[in-house]
């Protein structure tokens, strides 16, 4: 989910590739559920890197 609502994985290239070409960068938190799989947080994360939303990027929670 991105802001409360659900966003498909091809999706999330797009937004952060978006937010990655804004100046200055915003910060993204992710938090995941405490239920999510750690498979699904990574490929969050890795995404994350590949569009370049690196500056400003952490993940809170953990529970």
């Amino acid at each position: 989910m991105v802001d409360g609502m659900a966003i498909s994985r091809e999706d999330l290239d797009v937004r952060f590739a978006a937010i990655a070409a804004m100046e200055p960068q915003p910060q993204v938190m992710i938090s995941p559920d405490a239920g999510a799989r750690f498979e699904d947080i990574a490929f969050v994360m890795t995404v994350a890197q590949r569009t370049g939303v690196v500056r400003k990027f952490g993940v809170i929670g953990g529970t």
